[in-house]
């Protein structure tokens, strides 16, 4: 066979080529890692970890970054066996991803019989956001909890999760402390010994059982004494009492609930043993409100009320009540009270040998319908003509089967293989499920999911683009907890489509009450001046990740977008995160209505005309965290503010820089001068102030609270004697904290000097242009731990041209999936995976790629431009031998041009994946990238 052998040679365009391993959002194991844990503890936010095989990892994990995902390969079906270092197999104190129902599929092992004290499988700790567990089989368990999550922690989802109790799990899922929202969705809890769901102490919390199997020998769903103040969902599930030998129940609550079960299954094997039973006998068992439609409660006492003391509500419509193991059984109704509740009974099939009374409404028929294989494991109809028709004509009870193994939902649905439109396939998604756009078209539409949990992605090296419909107000509407993008997969383009058809109030419009909502790889440009984000009072938490708006107008030549993200009714968490809020005409982040809700801006840039964080009079409540982030004001030709606070909120501001570029302007300004407009808490910690007034406290009347510490406080254009600024009758009342800090020499009014505070002036280059830089970092003084002052971070990072090539030598034998022979038309392409990074928070824009060189013709490029890139967000470009090259060819050169959107772009970060890269100790790598 002869070798083919060539050159690629990568030409950057105002770019710098380095290999810097930080700038990685994909973590391998084993390629890059050989524990699971490594490849966690190396990932960044928003990150993916991929298991790339199906070994077995005997270790514990412990997952500490926001965000990210733990995937199998596609194909693969790895093991994380429990490892006995600490008492669960999962720790989560932020939100994250565990398994993918795009990838393949990860078993945890409890390890029955190995070391150490396991008390928990799952252990969500975090305080928002969603913990997922998805696409996996537990097995193998001990006794103790598969989850038991505490009163402060987040939103956790199990979807698509077969957990096999071994015959040992008792109370399975605790949610004593629940106060957030757990959902199962194609979950198969079965072969427990005892309660799959108990809760043993009130709490506040809302639980989703869609789409799946509780299964256990007896009281499966289990609500001691007074333990309520919950919402039960129970839709098209069913909850299974295999037998435990005495009159136990399928679904006992002795607790005020709220029960909401549609199309859904209460059974129970045990003779004399009860399907729902609510033993309301004393102060706090009660009230409970039952809502059942299309249901099936098959026991010898299937509905038992002993209702004694509270005013309960109970709701049967299209529904059997059916009996069991013993046939001479049925309705009970019992206790001195039940007059006090609210029944309401129509479209039933009840037994017509019912215990007690049973209040039947007009359309209900006494019939005992029968049904096959009750002792069983499934559920089935045996004659279904038995059943008549509901009050829509259609069915009584659930007319499902319902399989023990695993959920046979297909979750992903394909744009356009399977439907033409984003909106159809949404539509045909089942909940947890993934709409995946496969190629880079237009898309014109507004979506609405209504759905929960889908997640909307393009294929990777794909960048489709959804552009404004012109029949809605709104681009992106979501009633439910989502997601739209995927750092996994390729970018998603919105386009509000300027100056087409239709009235566009709101860009990204969330309306979901409960769980989090998230924007994730996402680049908005074309924008109308309309709200990008305005939430409702009651929407949940929504994170904006990798996400880049642009508000400039191309046929104008300026900003055009004011007010994009209004928070007037903020309840929740808003979390920008990678984010690139920029060319805004005015007020970036406007609040202009009172609100408790909390603002997290984390390694991003927001930028505006003037005024880019506006707080309006007397508009409080909120709390304002911004890390790692550049705030900008680019010029309104007055004297605006960067950060302006009318109104009483908590602000907390660390390693960031405030900067205005008006004469006169302000950086941060609290104007606190009558009732309302204060008081304000606010830290700040190595921070950078540029303004020609840096920092103005303008304080009269509240009692305000300010930390300075570690801060450079550094004049802005005008440089003849502007500073600091306080001022205001009131000041005596504050508290002023101020230490190891750089503060202007000519200032005006008084600066609280601290200690160890040193009056300078350290000036800053490039202060006219949108980016920000040092000029002179030698004026830095050490802080109280002898690091520099400010933010030490360089927001405008150097640039040159730098030049990388590949080299392609095939036939080695090492990590080659096809060695084809040169003259064999029909073979495989060779082809290789070119990344490019970027290192810095804003994008760059992939302009053109274009092959050079005399063998130019015989490389493909796939993955066509335009490409973003930008920190959390790489592109994957590859490069392939035409497969219809047939002739023997050496020395095949060809030239990859890239070429990118500006001349001041960040640094570029390029590197080689795939299985030809590398190579054992002694072998010649297949590719190559030097410099």
């Amino acid at each position: 066979m002869n070798r083919r052998m060539g050159i690629c040679t990568i030409v950057f365009l105002c770019c710098v080529l380095s290999l810097r391993a930080g700038a990685y959002t994909l973590e391998r194991v084993p390629s890059d890692h050989a524990s699971i844990q490594a490849a966690i503890d190396a990932v960044s936010p928003g990150g993916t970890v991929l298991i790339e095989d199906s070994a077995v990892y005997e270790e514990d994990l412990v997952i500490q970054t926001a965000n990210i995902r733990i995937v199998a390969a596609s194909g693969e079906n790895p093991t994380i066996r429990y490892a006995g270092g600490h008492s669960y197999i999962i720790y989560a104190d932020q939100p994250c991803r565990v398994g993918s129902n795009t990838g393949g599929r990860i078993k945890i092992d409890g390890n029955r019989n190995g070391p150490g004290t396991q008390t928990h499988i799952f252990r969500p700790v975090h305080i928002s956001g969603e913990v997922r567990i998805e696409n996996a089989d537990v097995v193998n368990v001990r006794n103790n909890q598969v989850l038991f999550p505490d009163g402060s922690t987040g939103d956790v989802t199990l979807n698509n999760v077969a957990i096999d109790g071994g015959g040992l799990l008792q109370y399975a899922i605790r949610v004593d402390f629940l106060n957030s929202v757990l959902t199962l969705n194609c979950v198969t809890l079965t072969n427990c010994a005892r309660e799959c769901l108990f809760s043993g102490n009130p709490a506040t919390g809302i639980i989703n059982v869609f789409n799946s199997v509780l299964s256990a020998g007896f009281d499966v769903v289990f609500f001691d004494f007074q333990a309520g103040g919950y919402t039960l969902n129970i839709r098209d599930s069913l909850i299974n009492e295999t037998g435990g030998g005495g009159a136990f129940s399928a679904f006992y609550t002795r607790a005020p609930l709220t029960i909401n079960m549609s199309h859904s299954v209460i059974r129970t094997a045990d003779i004399d043993a009860f399907g729902f039973y609510h033993f309301d006998d004393q102060a706090g068992t009660g009230p409970v409100t039952l809502t059942a439609d299309h249901c099936d409660f098959v026991a010898d006492f299937p509905l038992r009320l002993l209702s004694s003391t509270a005013a309960n509500n109970y709701a049967l419509t299209n529904c059997n009540l059916v009996h069991g193991p013993t046939p001479s059984r049925g309705q009970l109704l019992g206790g001195a009270a039940g007059g006090d509740d609210t029944f309401t009974w129509n479209y039933n099939n009840i037994p017509s040998n019912s215990y007690d009374a049973f209040p039947s409404g007009a359309n209900d028929i006494h019939i005992d319908p029968g049904y096959t294989n009750v002792a069983g494991g499934d559920f089935t109809y045996s004659d279904p003509t038995v059943l008549v028709s509901d009050d829509t004509g259609g069915p009584v009870g659930t007319t499902y089967s319902f399989p023990t193994s695993y959920c046979s939902v297909d979750f992903v649905v394909h744009v356009p293989s399977d439907y033409p439109s984003i909106q159809a396939a949404i539509n045909a998604t089942p909940p947890y499920g993934v709409v995946r756009i496969e190629n880079s078209a237009t898309y014109t539409e507004s979506l609405l999911i209504e759905t929960p949990g889908i997640t909307i992605e393009a294929a990777p090296c794909e960048s489709p683009l959804i552009r404004y419909g012109g029949v809605e107000s709104y681009l992106i509407r979501t009633t439910v907890p989502c997601q739209i993008g995927s750092n996994s997969g390729g970018r998603i383009r919105i386009d509000s489509d300027l100056g087409g058809p239709g009235s566009l109030s709101r860009v990204l419009d969330p309306r979901h009450t409960s769980g989090e909502v998230i924007f994730e790889n996402l680049s908005l440009d074309n924008m109308r001046n309309t709200y990008l984000f305005r939430p409702e009072a009651t929407a949940g938490d929504v994170t904006m990740n990798n996400v880049d708006a642009d508000g400039h107008d191309p046929g104008l030549g300026m900003p055009i977008v004011q007010f994009p993200i209004r928070l007037d009714n903020l309840n929740s968490t808003l979390t920008l995160n990678y984010c690139n809020v920029r060319r805004m005409a005015r007020d970036a982040i406007f609040f202009a209505g009172s609100a408790t809700g909390v603002l997290n801006i984390i390694d991003s840039v927001v930028e505006s005309g003037f005024d880019t964080i506006f707080v309006d009079f007397a508009v409080g409540g909120f709390t304002i965290n911004i890390d790692g982030s550049y705030i900008n004001e680019t010029g309104g030709g007055g004297a605006f503010s960067c950060f302006f606070v009318r109104g009483p909120n908590t602000i907390n501001m660390k390693d960031s820089v405030l900067r205005t570029a008006d004469f006169d302007g302000f950086g941060f300004y609290h104007f606190d001068d009558q009732a309302g407009a204060g008081p304000v808490v606010a830290n700040f910690d190595h921070c950078d102030f540029v303004a020609d007034f840096p920092l103005r406290l303008l304080t009269s009347f509240s009692a305000n609270i300010y930390t300075a510490t570690e801060c450079n406080f550094v004049q802005g254009p005008t440089a003849s004697g502007r500073g600091q600024l306080l001022g205001g009758a009131g000041g005596g009342d504050d508290t002023f904290v101020w230490d190891y800090n750089n503060v202007v020499s000519n200032s005006y009014d008084t600066f609280p000097v601290g200690a160890h505070d040193i009056h300078i002036n350290p000036l800053y280059g490039s202060f006219s242009a949108g980016n920000f830089s040092y000029t002179d970092p030698t004026v830095l003084v050490s802080d109280s731990s002898g690091y520099p002052l400010g933010t030490n971070r360089d927001y405008r990072p150097s640039v040159s041209l730098s030049t990388a090539s590949l080299d392609y030598t095939q036939g080695t034998g090492y990590e080659v999936d096809v060695v084809a022979p040169d003259n064999t038309p029909a073979a495989q392409p060779k082809s290789q995976p070119v990344h490019v990074f970027s290192q810095a928070v804003r994008n760059v824009v992939i302009t053109s790629l274009t092959l050079k060189g005399p063998n130019a013709a015989d490389w493909n490029i796939l993955c066509p431009a335009p490409i973003i890139v930008n920190k959390s967000s790489p592109a994957s470009i590859r490069i392939e031998f035409d497969p219809q090259e047939t002739l023997p060819t050496y020395g095949l050169q060809a030239t990859l041009e890239i070429g990118t959107s500006d001349a001041a772009n960040p640094l570029i970060v390029v590197a080689l994946e795939g299985d030809a890269v590398g190579g054992a100790p002694s072998s010649v790598p297949d590719w190559s990238l030097y410099e």
